[in-house]
Parts: C-alpha cells; sequence; structure tokens
C-alpha cells in the first residue's frame, strides 16, 4: 500500500505537554471557493486549555496541512467537533454546528483575539430522527436543489456504537428533503464515517473501524434512499 504521511505546518506555534496532540477527527471538503481545505479538533493547537476547530488548506502536492485558522466555540464548550462543512447560498462557507435544533454558522474574524468565530445564522427545528445526531462529513450537491451528506449518533455501550443516516437537505432553506434509516456498515461497533461520494447509481463510503482499519464500501442508492 502507498500511504503518504500527512505532516502539519510547523510554522504554527504548538502546545506541548497536552493528553492529546496534532489534529483529530480531520475531513476534506472544498470550499466554495475551489480551495481543498480541512476542518478537525486540536488541543495542542488551540492555544487554550480546551479542544477547538481548526481549519486550513490541504496541500495535494506536499500531503500537508497548511495556513491554520482557530475557531471560538460560539457556546464557550470545552470540546468541539463534528462541524459538518455546508456551502450556503450567499456562495460562503458555512458549517453545521448541531441538528436538534439545527444551527448552521459562518465564520468571522475576531479581530482582538486573531481567530474566528462561528456565528450562527440559520436556526430550524427537526423532528426526533435527529435527536443526538453529529457531523459527520461534509454536504455536497445532489439533485437539483439538494444537498448531501452523512450524520451519526452512538451509543454509550463498550465498546461504543455508531449508527448513521444518509441526509438530503434543501440547498436554499435547509428544510430536509429526504432522510435514510439508521443503518450500520459492518457491525455495531466505534464504525465512523470519514468521507462521502455520489456515484452513479451508488453512494461511496470512507469508514474507520475502531478509529483505525480505514474502509471503502459502495453501497446502492436504492438501497439507502427511497426514491
Amino acid at each position: 500500500n502507498n500511504y503518504q504521511v500527512m505532516k502539519e505546518d510547523t510554522s504554527f506555534t504548538k502546545n506541548t505537554n497536552v493528553f492529546s496532540e496534532g489534529i483529530e477527527d480531520m475531513r476534506l471538503y472544498v470550499s466554495q471557493d475551489g480551495s481543498l481545505r480541512f476542518i478537525g479538533s486540536t488541543l495542542s493547537y488551540s492555544h487554550t486549555d480546551s479542544i477547538r476547530t481548526i481549519i486550513g488548506d490541504y496541500n495535494i502536492q506536499s500531503h500537508s496541512c497548511e495556513n491554520f485558522i482557530n475557531n471560538n466555540s460560539p457556546y464557550n464548550n470545552w470540546c468541539e467537533k463534528n462541524w459538518a462543512p455546508i456551502p450556503m447560498p450567499d456562495g460562503s462557507d458555512g458549517f453545521i454546528y448541531k441538528w436538534r435544533p439545527m444551527e448552521i454558522g459562518t465564520l468571522v474574524k475576531n479581530d482582538t483575539t486573531d481567530t474566528y468565530d462561528l456565528k450562527i445564522t440559520v436556526r430550524k427545528q427537526l423532528d426526533y430522527r435527529f435527536h443526538d445526531m453529529k457531523g459527520s462529513t461534509s454536504f455536497t450537491p445532489y439533485g437539483s436543489n439538494g444537498l448531501i451528506g452523512v450524520v451519526h449518533f452512538s451509543q454509550e455501550t463498550s465498546p461504543r456504537q455508531y449508527y448513521h443516516r444518509v441526509v438530503v437537505l434543501h440547498k436554499d432553506t435547509f428544510d430536509v428533503l429526504q432522510c435514510s434509516d439508521i443503518f450500520c456498515f459492518r457491525r455495531p461497533c466505534v464504525e465512523f464515517c470519514i468521507g462521502f461520494c455520489v456515484l452513479d447509481s451508488c453512494f461511496g463510503f470512507w469508514i474507520s473501524q475502531m478509529d483505525r482499519d480505514p474502509l471503502y464500501i459502495e453501497i446502492p442508492i436504492n438501497k439507502v434512499l427511497s426514491a
């Protein structure tokens, strides 16, 4: 296997002697400006004693994460993760912060701290299907007026069990157009969806198993979403 080691931008100051180093739960997404970006969670790069999200550019040639941007918690929570990138109607990059109620925000520069604040601009009340839902993947165009992505929730068993839904939102109103039944990919366990794509007749999913052992799975669209 020809694996490439992902490198971090060493010009960005890194906290030491913390229990979690580097960038966790990283997802790649295409920004509205066409650039390839990443979002993840970090303690060592947060410059606080809390876990914060971090965004930057992903350089395909050098396999490196560059131009880090630190983001503040909109509610001053200790741990931030699972922000799902989503294109906004005005052409900016948005992030789904939570699902019930749905809250979507955009990043605004905080000149005082040289960081960015997530300003919540969309709030919607969703039904019971979105209780405890989080993440997982970025949302991308689907059909004539949809945005599609994957969400998940977990049950605190030992080991923890993850379950997933594929969701289609309206690209302008963010109303729910379609929502799959709950499913797991192989078995109920720590099974996380780290990437998603739409093919001609299938959905493609990249998953991690027990936070390792990545796997690519294709599932026919009609097995996930009804017509």
